[in-house]
């Protein structure tokens, strides 16, 4: 019963996330474009406990400008994050981690 509830959730998520497409943010600057680079981290994150988790995770970071992609495993206990280090720094993400989804994070070796 309770794996059919995380299941259940982690659809609900699913589905929110379908139905609100991500929006294209523009750069807005007076000067020539800057180059756009791409640091991927690896976090080991605690406290996930099912499935539903690294759903939690990725709906926190999928809209947060800089983040270009998000994949994050219950199995390892970890989230590989693709960004914008001029963007967004690895600071704000675990934060976003932390209020949005509930979890502590730790670079991982």
């Amino acid at each position: 019963m309770r794996t059919e509830l995380k299941r259940l959730a982690a659809g609900a998520v699913l589905l929110a996330q379908l139905l609100a497409a991500p929006g294209t943010v523009l750069a807005q600057g007076s000067g020539a474009p800057q180059p756009e680079t791409t640091a991927r981290a690896t976090l080991h994150v605690k406290g996930m406990v099912g499935e539903a988790c690294p759903v939690l995770i990725e709906s926190a970071l999928k809209r947060m400008e800089g983040v270009r992609h998000v994949e994050a495993s219950y199995a390892e206990h970890k989230a590989t994050i693709d960004y914008d280090p001029g963007r967004v720094s690895l600071d704000r993400i675990r934060t976003a981690i932390r209020s949005k989804a509930g979890f502590d994070t730790e670079p991982a070796n």
